[in-house]
């Protein structure tokens, strides 16, 4: 699991599918986008980073990963510098356990 502040919010993500030719950067830019169209209750979105390029969905359900982490699912398919490639990102809003 790793963390991402965007939107003044900190997240947490994992990849469940994820293509290895991505950049770093290029992993952000997806990310961002993830978290844009959890945000704005949007289905799809298009995205472009630096080496790819094509469209996430959000597939509006709820995702359990191995070691309690649930979070929304958006799922992407993308052309990339090295061909097709398809992405699937589980994020979550970090909620401190202190707060609780």
């Amino acid at each position: 699991m790793n963390d991402l502040h965007h939107r003044g919010e900190d997240w947490r993500y994992v990849f469940a599918e994820a293509d290895g030719c991505l950049s770093h950067k290029d992993r952000e830019t997806l990310l961002k986008g993830a978290i844009d169209i959890y945000k704005d209750n949007k289905k799809r979105r298009a995205i472009k980073g630096d080496n790819f390029e094509g469209e996430l969905v959000n597939t509006r359900r709820d995702t359990y990963w191995p070691g309690s982490f649930v979070g929304r699912s958006i799922e992407g398919k993308l052309e990339t510098d090295k061909g097709e490639a398809c992405v699937h990102v589980i994020i979550a809003r970090y909620q401190d356990p202190s707060w609780n």
